[in-house]
């Protein structure tokens, strides 16, 4: 028996109702969770948002990865906006990169934090580029976490950037980039 969802407003314009009941799920199970979740990603409680977004990124479905994008796009709320981004990491399709990739320039150092972290995850060594323009961010914890996620992409010629911030501000960053140009191992340095 075909399950189907309800045509509503609060479902976000990035995915349909029509597009949900046509969407290949593992079960029925999960088209329903997914229902539910879509449902309440648009939620006004910040709590119900969170949790749809986890949702979602537990279900691992191409439509999941459009909804969260869909909905990190129009979200207020930095939290919510960080748990998007890390839900694409979890998601694990790299449909979702360009939204992290647009997230490292947010204001919020919360939503710069977790689009570090998950564009390392998803892009894994393709987003040196994007993660070494982030070694100059003004936020310290941004720079550290930074300077760990290009030590982990064991590419030793990124240990040759990390050189100016032996003499950062911040002692954290410091040592961070000690210890990732330790994992990178290059001679060079």
């Amino acid at each position: 028996m075909p399950v189907t969802a309800e045509t509503s407003s609060s479902v976000p314009a990035d995915v349909t109702a029509e597009e949900t009941n046509a969407a290949d799920f593992d079960s029925a199970t999960e088209k329903i969770i997914f229902i539910n979740a879509l449902s309440g990603i648009s939620s006004p409680d910040k709590a119900t948002r969170i949790d749809a977004v986890k949702v979602m990124a537990g279900i691992r479905h191409e439509i999941s990865t459009r909804a969260i994008i869909g909905q990190m796009a129009k979200e207020p709320v930095a939290q919510i906006q960080a748990e998007c981004i890390k839900a694409l990491a979890e998601v694990n399709m790299k449909e979702g990169l360009p939204a992290i990739e647009n997230a490292l320039s947010e204001q919020d150092v919360s939503v710069r934090l977790a689009a570090v972290r998950s564009l390392y995850r998803l892009g894994g060594a393709e987003s040196a580029p994007q993660l070494l323009r982030m070694l100059c961010d003004e936020n310290e914890d941004v720079r550290r976490r930074t300077v760990s996620c290009i030590g982990w992409l064991d590419k030793k010629e990124l240990a040759v950037e990390l050189v100016p911030l032996l003499d950062d501000s911040s002692v954290l960053v410091r040592l961070a980039a000690v210890e990732a140009m330790g994992n990178l191992r290059s001679r060079k340095v």
